[in-house]
């Protein structure tokens, strides 16, 4: 066989493979869940390993993580990406995890500045509680803060960012819950491709 045909054969089994792998990683779509009906709170002695059922503060899942609603508010849209799995560091993530985890910002943050305007965000990966007790065993998670370069409003509430251009303050508080939260939570769900499941499922 000429040097010719051989480099064709290949360059066609290259595009074939290419093909095979394209196809199977569309197969794997980040897909975001919720649930149809408003969960009440039931926590477990870790209050991130609560289920995401028993959380009326999810806002969506996926297969490795899930997004909850922070009550405090002074940064409008401030959550929590938290792991499904009880781990405690960054290095503990397996590589779908953090696959996962990659693909959750990259439709995330885009939702959040959709429903209430940010600027920018800040990610911020901190644990620092967990590590007040004796005997820490940290959760892993991320906290997603929105930023704004001038005042916001939503749900009749106004939201000011008076450190912005500088870490964020978590000294503010801006304590947001019941129907602020219910609207907080449906305006984001309303920019993500959220599949709705009923509890019992």
């Amino acid at each position: 066989m000429s040097s010719m045909k051989k480099a064709k054969r290949i360059l066609l089994s290259l595009g074939c493979l290419f093909t095979l792998f394209s196809c199977s990683f569309a197969d794997e779509k980040l897909q975001f869940f919720a649930y149809n009906e408003e969960a009440e709170d039931h926590f477990e002695q870790c209050i991130l390993c609560t289920d995401s059922t028993k959380y009326k503060a999810t806002i969506a899942f996926t297969k490795h993580w899930k997004i909850t609603y922070w009550k405090n508010q002074a940064y409008l849209g401030r959550s929590l990406i938290t792991s499904q799995r009880h781990f405690g560091s960054y290095e503990e993530m397996t590589d779908e995890e953090a696959k996962e985890y990659r693909e959750i910002l990259k439709v995330y943050l885009p939702a959040l500045k959709k429903s209430f305007a940010s600027t920018h965000f800040n990610v911020a990966y901190l644990m620092n509680q967990a590590y007040r007790e004796k005997n820490p065993d940290p959760h892993f998670h991320w906290h997603i803060i929105p930023r704004y370069n001038s005042k916001r409003y939503f749900a009749g509430e106004r939201f000011e960012d008076p450190d912005y251009g500088n870490s964020f303050n978590f000294g503010r508080k801006q304590y947001l819950e019941g129907e602020f939260q219910k609207k907080a939570i449906e305006k984001i769900r309303s920019n993500l491709n959220v599949t709705y499941i009923n509890t019992e499922n």
